[in-house]
């Protein structure tokens, strides 16, 4: 082979060579921009998904913090429903009652504490030697609201003074409260089911006017 032949091959061979080396190192340089891209999307994920941790841990915060708001007034009932069997005629005690004290609610600036509820409390100046429920009635009168159920109750089991009768209404977070007069129909109840005498009850209440001093 001549001398000229051989200087072309070998040129040719060079040229091949790089030509390789080429397709080599651009496959390189693509791989590693598909890396950088998805390592950019690892990143980015990362990013957004430690963004959305952190809002939900936020929204967790905001949402306890709405629900102790809301739940954080919670009253146990301090009567129960008397149970009426039917059985027997035995006949119940004439009830006798009288208001202990009227609580109005108020404003105390925290939204969350029952300082808007309205109490009514009765007692009882005869304590009954028997069972027996009373059933609270409002009559030839209005109330802002539900007082009774006009179903027999009686105390809860919890409660340690059993002769007072507790009613609460939502009489509002406000430092004005309109006055009321309301007159109350109470009757006893037997576990026979026979009922006693009414008893007929006047609750009032004047209001509560804002301060002098206290003008917005």
């Amino acid at each position: 082979m001549s001398r000229l032949k051989i200087q072309n091959v070998w040129q040719h061979l060079n040229m091949q060579k790089t030509q390789n080396a080429s397709l080599v190192m651009s496959a390189v340089s693509l791989d590693l921009s598909s890396n950088r891209r998805a390592d950019n999307k690892k990143i980015k994920f990362a990013r957004c998904a430690g963004w959305d941790a952190n809002m939900n841990r936020v929204l967790v915060l905001i949402l306890s913090l709405f629900s102790f708001e809301t739940l954080a007034c919670s009253m146990m009932p301090t009567s129960k429903y008397f149970e009426v069997t039917g059985q027997g005629t035995t006949e119940p005690v004439t009830p006798a009652f009288e208001l202990d004290r009227v609580q109005r609610g108020a404003d105390d600036g925290n939204h969350g504490s029952c300082s808007d509820a309205g109490t009514i409390i009765l007692k009882l100046k005869n304590m009954p030697n028997i069972e027996q429920g009373y059933i609270f009635e409002l009559v030839d009168s209005t109330f802002e609201d539900t007082l009774f159920s006009n179903k027999a109750i009686t105390l809860a089991d919890f409660l340690v003074d059993k002769d007072k009768y507790y009613f609460v209404w939502f009489d509002g977070n406000s430092e004005e409260q309109e006055a009321f007069d309301i007159t109350i129909k109470i009757t006893a109840v037997s576990r026979s089911g026979v009922k006693s005498d009414p008893q007929y009850l006047k609750v009032a209440h004047p209001g509560v006017e804002k301060p002098w001093w206290k003008f917005w």
